[in-house]
């Protein structure tokens, strides 16, 4: 798959953002604890 450069960066941050983005959500719900 040959994307552009720009395109292919925000891919990549999307992938790694989106488990990141879920992870505090999930620590904000919990109360901030395990």
């Amino acid at each position: 798959l040959l994307v552009p450069g720009e395109l292919r960066v925000s891919v990549v941050s999307a992938f790694i953002g989106a488990p990141v983005l879920i992870f505090l959500v999930r620590r904000k719900s919990n109360g901030g604890g395990l």
